[in-house]
């Protein structure tokens, strides 16, 4: 599929992501380059392809709510790997159920969620990263940081990684709700406080899955969402999006 409704400034954005690497990948670079992945010049023609005949606002926000689901799901390849088990079970006792290719596709899954968070995001004019350290903290240093916080006091967020996850995302996916829900007329004051908290329910949800990232699968922010980043520029560029019955944006790994 061609990728010739990008112009220069996207092009540009990918790049830059792309030559950052995991070690100084920013949000703010990440936001650019995944924004610039489906933004085009028209709604009806996107560098990825046509996504089922519904506005990108629109799609994003069913992908979000869908990467969620997965995030819970029995992997398809090894039912015995079941995704929720392995989120609730507290990370000092190990998983019997571990193997690696479910496990890596498990992790992708927080990508993909990632992916569809930032393009809300900025749909919105939201930039994450005034909310997740300053325009130029890394997600490397955002790791380190959610890593320190998590682990502080009790040590409960880093224990229960996946209870914390599942609070905040549910606290997120309310506020992206909300943002869709009809305004009075002129009231400004009411879509500014709703943006706000989209804003920082995305950053608490970010943080806690950089927290359940390092303490459950020993990786984090830093190199899920960069080889997330890589992963949907190689399906655009060989033109792997679509299958015959849709969009088929996942990386199929066996």
């Amino acid at each position: 599929m061609s990728d010739s409704g990008r112009n220069e400034q996207q092009w540009r954005a990918i790049d830059t992501a792309l030559a950052a690497g995991a070690d100084c990948l920013t949000p703010d670079m990440y936001q650019c380059a995944v924004v610039a992945q489906v933004q085009t010049d028209t709604a009806e023609r996107w560098p990825l392809g046509p996504i089922e005949r519904v506005s990108p606002v629109r799609y994003m926000v069913k992908g979000l709510f869908e990467e969620y689901a997965e995030t819970f799901e029995r992997d398809q390849i090894v039912p015995s790997y079941h995704r929720m088990a392995k989120l609730v079970l507290p990370s000092y006792l190990e998983y019997p159920f571990d193997e690696p290719g479910a496990i890596k596709r498990n992790i992708k899954e927080y990508g993909d969620l990632s992916w569809y968070l930032f393009n809300i995001a900025a749909s919105h004019r939201i930039n994450l990263a005034e909310s997740l350290g300053g325009r130029t903290a890394t997600f490397r240093e955002i790791d380190t940081m959610a890593r320190t916080q998590a682990m502080e006091a009790s040590g409960l967020a880093w224990r229960l990684p996946g209870h914390n996850y599942v609070f905040h995302a549910t606290e997120l996916l309310q506020a992206v709700v909300e943002m869709g829900e009809p305004l009075p007329a002129g009231n400004v004051e009411l879509f500014l406080k709703r943006r706000d908290h989209l804003a920082r329910r995305a950053s608490n949800l970010l943080t806690a899955v950089s927290v359940l990232l390092q303490s459950k699968f020993d990786t984090g922010l830093a190199d899920v969402l960069y080889g997330n980043l890589v992963k949907v520029e190689e399906r655009a560029a060989t033109g792997t999006t679509l299958n015959a019955v849709g969009d088929d944006r996942e990386l199929r790994t066996a």
